[in-house]
Parts: structure tokens; C-alpha cells; sequence
């Protein structure tokens, strides 16, 4: 995977338990999140308490980071 590190838009599904990202748009291109396959949660440099996903994305795995206290995601890697 590339090391990206770009905000991006993420439509996901916020419940009473936590957030899933459904997909996202990079450059121009919209890619569904058919499966995710691994979450954790890490501090940020500002002491925020990011919840990280590794998911798939048809053929190529992608790493999206959501920062709540921001209300902003950020793809990592793809």
C-alpha cells in the first residue's frame, strides 16, 4: 500500500456503538468499502483518539482514519 495520508469525503454509518465507513472519494472516483477487515483505535500528535480501518475495496486494500473530535477521515494508504 502508497502512503498517502489525504483528508478525504467518507459517507459512513454512524450507530450507537460506533462508526463504519461505507466509501469514499479519491480523486474524482468513488470506492465502496465492500468489507471491513480490521479496526483500532490510536492517539493523534493533538492528543485525539482516532479510530483507524483497514478495509477492502474490490481489488486493493485501503487504510482510512476517523478523527471524531475533528468530525474529519483521512485515507492513509491504498
Amino acid at each position: 500500500m502508497k502512503l498517502l495520508e489525504e483528508k478525504v469525503p467518507v459517507i459512513a454509518r454512524f450507530d450507537g456503538v460506533g462508526v463504519r465507513p461505507l466509501e469514499f472519494i479519491w480523486r474524482g472516483r468513488r470506492w465502496p468499502v465492500r468489507n471491513v477487515i480490521r479496526t483500532w483505535r490510536q492517539f493523534s500528535l493533538l492528543e485525539e483518539q482516532v479510530q483507524v480501518f483497514v478495509v477492502e475495496t474490490g481489488n486493493r486494500p485501503a487504510q482510512l482514519s476517523y478523527f471524531p473530535q475533528s468530525g474529519w477521515w483521512r485515507l492513509d494508504k491504498i
